[in-house]
């Protein structure tokens, strides 16, 4: 007399449970890798066409070290004005830059877009 029956094998269901798992797993990281491609590819044509915009705002933040510490310092009201006006100056040729630089990041990113719907 057999107290125990026959029983039936799952491992076959559980191997195309995991396969089914790993390959849907796999197919988001493909798509995560193509994200980061795309997104890397962007950030490296950025940089690559920012970068004299970037040396050019990192001259003025150096021309503007002097007068920020002479003001810092500076009790003459006319000179202070002339100081003020002065980093204002130069603070306004960043904001310019930086204009120049998102134009430059919209115009790079509307590429990419184009160049990855296209693939």
């Amino acid at each position: 007399m057999k107290l125990l029956g026959k029983r039936k094998s799952k491992s076959g269901e559980v191997s195309n449970v995991v396969a089914r798992m790993l390959n849907d797993t796999n197919a988001g990281l493909e798509r995560f890798n193509e994200g980061m491609h795309w997104f890397n590819e962007k950030n490296r044509i950025i940089n690559e066409k920012t970068k004299h915009l970037n040396e050019q705002i990192h001259a003025i933040r150096i021309k503007m070290i002097e007068p920020e510490i002479k003001l810092k310092y500076e009790s003459d009201p006319e000179k202070r004005k002339t100081l003020n006006a002065l980093i204002e100056s130069m603070e306004k040729d960043i904001r310019i830059i930086e204009s120049q630089k998102d134009e430059i990041k919209m115009a790079i990113e509307i590429d990419i877009t184009r160049k990855r719907i296209n693939e």
